[in-house]
């Protein structure tokens, strides 16, 4: 299940995976060798598989939340359920077949891009 924007869809989280990435605005290496840097902070990117085979009418909702531009609240499937304000920034899905008019999708996938810093300097 994942929950946006205080609603919760029923699909299965098949992976969810983070990266922190530590992003600098200026970076410098003197003569000497030693870097200087000017940090800016460190923020949460999410890359998320679902299996939409599991309930496919949860599926279709669900692509179309994340299909709506600008950030939502993406509550973080671990203990802490922290809420943190997120754009996606890309979406693929994996077509099985297409019988009568139905589309059976196996999985699909996104990845989501903070507004701003978990952790400041």
């Amino acid at each position: 299940m994942i929950t946006i924007d205080s609603i919760t869809y029923n699909v299965p989280i098949e992976k969810w995976e983070e990266t922190w990435p530590f992003l600098q605005k200026s970076a410098e290496r003197s003569m000497s060798g030693f870097v200087k840097m000017e940090s800016i902070g460190i923020f949460q990117n999410v890359s998320v598989e679902m299996d939409a085979a599991a309930s496919p009418s949860e599926m279709v909702r669900l692509w179309a939340k994340l299909k709506e531009f600008g950030f939502h609240n993406f509550t973080i499937p671990d203990s802490s359920g922290a809420v943190v304000s997120m754009y996606v920034a890309d979406l693929k899905r994996t077509l099985r077949s297409s019988i009568n008019g139905a589309d059976i999708w196996d999985s699909f996938s996104f990845s989501l891009v903070p507004e701003g810093p978990q952790a400041t300097p």
